[in-house]
């Protein structure tokens, strides 16, 4: 699982056919996998904050994470739309506004795009939840590309 899991986070677009794989095996037995969500999620968005960005060593590691953060993001989506764990889902957009530095363009501009992916997938109530915190990130961002992508966001409401 904990193999099948990391996969997921690192080939994230193939996630809906691996959620499969994970399903069958939960249904041959019956595991819990939270633990292993809640140690992927922990390490991947608790580190991203504490990496030097002026180290190339580390920005390397930031880009890493960040990739990883969206996979997760995605797998844990699918996750609950399949019913195989709940309640993650807020967890991982309030992580992604959490850890966004609007400072630093391109990671802030995937941040947006992930969050912009999420709220694709799930409930659109999803986006008047976080409406506050969406229009905050709206007026601090300078970079355009990301205004637009955050009100992208707030056209999925329509």
């Amino acid at each position: 699982i904990i193999y099948i899991i990391d996969k997921c986070i690192a080939e994230y677009s193939y996630v809906d056919l691996y959620v499969i794989i994970i399903m069958d095996i939960l249904n041959k037995y019956p595991l819990d996998i939270r633990y292993i969500i809640n140690n992927k999620i922990e390490n991947i968005f608790n580190n991203i904050e504490k990496l030097d960005i002026s180290d190339y060593d580390q920005l390397c590691d930031i880009n890493k994470k960040v990739d990883q953060s969206i996979g997760i993001s995605i797998l844990v989506v699918h996750l609950e739309k399949n019913q195989i764990i709940e309640k993650y889902i807020t967890n991982m957009i309030e992580k992604f506004i959490k850890s966004m530095d609007l400072s630093n363009v391109e990671i802030s501009n995937k941040y947006i795009s992930s969050l912009y992916n999420i709220f694709k997938l799930i409930d659109k109530e999803y986006i008047t939840l976080y409406e506050k915190d969406l229009n905050e990130l709206l007026t601090k961002t300078k970079c355009k590309k990301n205004k637009f992508k955050i009100m992208d966001i707030f056209d999925l409401k329509k």
